[in-house]
């Protein structure tokens, strides 16, 4: 009721009313059939029942929970609204989250859901543990428009933790998608209509050792179709679950603050009164920012896992397949690169040997072994070929840059530190933008040479005394 009676709705229910030619009234009917369409119905029922539904689930089918940097939330979710920005990976990240935030002692979000999952039986739950359905696309619909925004500008206003996929939807490759900021926009301007709490963006990685939805990326990267979901798929899929789906890790990255990039684009702006009808032209520009400070942040927070390393060693061979000794050597150069790298504080890499993450993937089917009296030899079959370049591109970003710096050696044996970084930079601003690395164009100088520095302790390139490389 309180929704249907502010002004802007008011508003836009006399335009439907005009626009269709029906009374106000029908108008008023259509926007409260909007909002019975979106609203979340939260209960402690219901989450009790999925805490404790989940709880079994995890333990059946998981190795384990792994929670990093939540502790920061604590102390910010006193004096701010929070907005869990995730990476979406699969369809477990909506119950995942909730399940870990629960956990931690903090109160659980409403969480933006696509209409799509508003089905029978299956709906009706996730609203009651917090999900609110939204619409793909609502361009030319200025009533939805008006209703949703009300309703996500009373949630924010009220102090209501709120989660969404800057995404939009599931990536099928294992990088970040480019950031639709809808959610996001909506978000800033409720904030600057009602003022009452600051606002931080909490990224989230969330990152798994083996996909649910493993056979049906794969399916879709084939070029087949996306399966539209319903509840027979959907019960089908649960049922058909099987096996073991080892650890799932979320890692909490550093806030983004959302005064901070109000006061960077327009210092002037708690002067500003809102208005919805004229929004001033540095908002779009704020929005983007914060959408792209968002992913990058959410590549600082990864945790580099066994069957990320094993992808991407196994990935760069010729023929997919290594001698084990070798395989393990290669997982340790690769462990020890990235965590000398010091992309981040929040990043994780993991503890295991080379020889323990190969055993690692044997356990979870990713990696075969044909024995050989001179040494075992790891391969990829076909399907996991393909499959596993998803586990691969999750740590992309970590390193594209040292990849990108050993092509430099690809027809040159030597190389001057100047030319290096003079090749690399041509095409660091295509790799920064559609990979989310952290480090700006000026720090690039300094990056190459700490990175070279490393690749010489690793004994994979040597240093004359002309600085020059080998």
């Amino acid at each position: 009721r309180e929704i249907l009676l502010i002004p802007e709705v008011q508003d836009a229910i006399r335009k439907r009313s005009i626009e269709d030619n029906k009374s106000p009234y029908k108008a008023a009917l259509q926007a409260r059939k909007y909002l019975y369409e979106i609203m979340a119905d939260r209960t402690n029922i219901t989450i009790r029942l999925m805490q404790l539904g989940l709880t079994s689930f995890w333990n059946k089918f998981y190795s384990g929970i792994k929670v990093h940097h939540a502790e920061q939330l604590r102390n910010l979710a006193l004096t701010h609204e929070l907005v869990y920005v995730p990476c979406h990976r699969s369809h477990v990240d909506y119950l995942l989250l909730s399940y870990v935030i629960h956990y931690q002692g903090l109160s659980i979000p409403h969480i933006a859901a696509g209409k799509n999952l508003n089905m029978p039986i299956i709906g009706p739950i996730l609203r009651g543990g917090g999900a609110f359905f939204i619409r793909r696309s609502f361009k030319g619909n200025e009533l939805y428009s008006a209703v949703i925004f009300e309703y996500l500008a009373k949630l924010v206003s009220m102090g209501t933790p709120v989660e969404y996929f800057v995404e939009g939807g599931r990536s099928r490759t294992g990088r970040l998608l480019k950031p639709r900021p809808g959610m996001l926009a909506m978000t800033v301007r409720a904030f600057l209509k009602y003022r009452e709490r600051p606002v931080a963006f909490i990224p989230v990685y969330i990152g798994y050792e083996k996909m649910m939805e493993g056979k049906a990326y794969l399916a879709e990267l084939s070029g087949h179709d996306k399966k539209t979901e319903s509840l027979y798929s959907s019960v089908r899929s649960i049922i058909g679950i099987k096996g073991n789906f080892g650890h799932v890790y979320t890692s909490f990255g550093t806030p983004v603050m959302l005064t901070h990039y109000l006061d960077k684009h327009d210092s002037s702006w708690p002067l500003q009164d809102y208005d919805n009808t004229h929004r001033p032209a540095w908002l779009k520009h704020a929005v983007n920012d914060i959408a792209d400070q968002i992913m990058v942040n959410i590549n600082c927070a990864t945790h580099v896992n066994a069957i990320n390393l094993v992808s991407t060693v196994l990935l760069a061979t010729p023929k997919q397949h290594m001698d084990e000794t070798q395989l393990a050597a290669m997982i340790d150069i690769y462990s020890t690169l990235i965590n000398r790298l010091d992309y981040s504080s929040n990043i994780i890499v993991t503890s295991l040997s080379g020889e323990d993450q190969i055993h690692r993937a044997e356990s979870l089917k990713r990696v075969r072994r044909r024995k050989h009296k001179l040494g075992d030899i790891l391969f990829l079959d076909s399907r996991n070929m393909v499959l596993l370049t998803y586990y691969r591109n999750n740590i992309l970003h970590l390193t594209a840059l040292p990849s990108v710096i050993a092509c430099c050696f690809n027809n040159t044996p030597v190389q001057k530190l100047e030319n290096i970084v003079e090749l690399v930079s041509i095409t660091y601003p295509f790799l920064r933008r559609q990979l989310f690395i952290t480090w700006s164009q000026q720090q690039l100088p300094g990056v190459i040479e700490h990175i070279l520095g490393i690749l010489v302790d690793l004994k994979l390139l040597n240093i004359t005394g002309r600085n020059e490389y080998t």
